[in-house]
């Protein structure tokens, strides 16, 4: 679930709520939330965001796998 995608991958990182919030442009209220499965609602730009600051792909944020072929690329921060 993207919530726990979110949580596993920030703690990876070692990378504060603040943190994630900062590189992706959002409140730290909203990962939060986010995290928690209180918002659901993530518009296209919030996901590319998130997935950026997070090094992952689309597909990897979303947890769902994809064929090869339609693998969606987004690179990580720098």
């Amino acid at each position: 679930m993207l919530q726990d995608v979110l949580r596993v991958r920030r703690q990876t990182l070692q990378m504060s709520q603040l943190e994630l919030a900062r590189r992706a442009g959002l409140t730290q209220g909203r990962i939060s939330d986010y995290e928690r499965g209180i918002r659901l609602d993530m518009s296209f730009a919030t996901a590319i965001r998130l997935a950026r600051a997070l090094g992952l792909s689309l597909d990897q944020l979303a947890d769902v796998p994809t064929a090869p072929w339609c693998h969606l690329s987004i690179a990580p921060p720098s």
